[in-house]
């Protein structure tokens, strides 16, 4: 995060970071579990008050196909996202369950 505190410094108004891409479900469960239970209290992280989006006014943002995470990560997602809808200063765009590939056969469809 303190990458982000030098965006934010820097008044850098838009951050994506890519967390996760689809092509890591390939791996073996007991690889993506624990990856899944770490993103998720990262997120959680995220919504506590004295976060830095909180504390900076930073929107977080998930972009990638949501569905396909673990239930509790997506709901993390879907808090974290409901949490900042109102901090306007910044955006923290998260790439989960995302290619780019898969982005663009999306958007053809």
């Amino acid at each position: 995060m303190s990458m982000l505190r030098y965006c934010y410094e820097l008044d850098v108004k838009y951050v994506t970071i890519y967390a996760f891409s689809i092509d890591n479900f390939k791996r073996r469960p007991e690889e993506v579990q624990p990856l899944m239970e770490l993103i998720r209290e990262k997120i959680e992280g995220l919504t506590n008050e004295e976060s830095i989006v909180n504390q900076y006014g930073i929107r977080v943002h998930f972009v990638g196909d949501l569905n396909l995470l673990d239930e509790s990560v997506r709901l993390a997602a879907e808090r974290a996202t409901a949490a900042t809808s109102q901090n306007s200063r910044a955006v923290l765009s998260i790439c989960m369950a995302y290619t780019s590939t898969n982005e663009i056969m999306n958007a053809v469809k």
